[in-house]
């Protein structure tokens, strides 16, 4: 969830913070979050009583090397998903507050599928049984937040939706999914894959 085109991102490294406001924001974190506690901080800072200003800066004081900022243990995908449960919601609290304009909250629900694609791709290329990829698929498109996005994205029309985003906000079976899952599998890592989606959707 960035800023459009603007160097702007959730992580918490790249920020110099305001004491009190951080740790007003550090307070409410929720306690449940694994991967996605970086973006819960970000809008519980941002989106705070106290926070008055923001400001960036172009410069690089610090670079690591270490990949595109997601954990490499396994599962790594569905462990984020299990925490956007949660940190999405609040993305659609805040956005409804602070009115945020729909262009960006496109973005942020367009990760939610496209997340849970990686996901499916990746269970799919470590040989999963299907009947448990598809239990997966039944859990995890039954989130509310996979149907806020799906909702959301089908219903403007104004962006252009190519025929992979047209099937992944249908109303398909588990087994659907699976089969058209397979029919476009391409051998990239998880870390490729996240990428590649993140980089469609302007998050890095």
């Amino acid at each position: 969830m960035g800023a459009g085109n603007s160097s702007f991102t959730v992580a918490v490294w790249s920020k110099i913070y305001d004491a009190k406001v951080l740790k007003s924001a550090v307070s409410s974190i929720h306690e449940s979050l694994y991967f996605a506690e970086d973006v819960n901080l970000c809008m519980k800072f941002f989106f705070n009583e106290y926070m008055l200003k923001a400001s960036v800066r172009p410069e690089a004081y610090y670079v690591w090397n270490l990949g595109i900022g997601f954990a490499s243990s396994d599962k790594s995908d569905l462990a984020l998903l299990q925490d956007y449960k949660y940190v999405k919601l609040a993305a659609d609290y805040y956005a409804k507050q602070y009115h945020i304009s729909d262009a960006i909250m496109y973005r942020v629900h367009l990760e939610s599928i496209g997340l849970l694609n990686v996901a499916i791709n990746n269970l799919i290329l470590e040989n999963t049984q299907r009947d448990s990829v598809e239990r997966i698929i039944s859990e995890i498109s039954n989130y509310e937040f996979i149907r806020t996005a799906k909702n959301f994205i089908a219903s403007h029309e104004t962006q252009k939706l190519w025929d992979g985003l047209r099937f992944m906000i249908s109303d398909y079976t588990p087994g659907e999914y699976y089969d058209w899952a397979c029919a476009h599998l391409k051998k990239r890592t998880f870390r490729q894959k996240a990428l590649k989606v993140m980089r469609k959707i302007k998050l890095f």
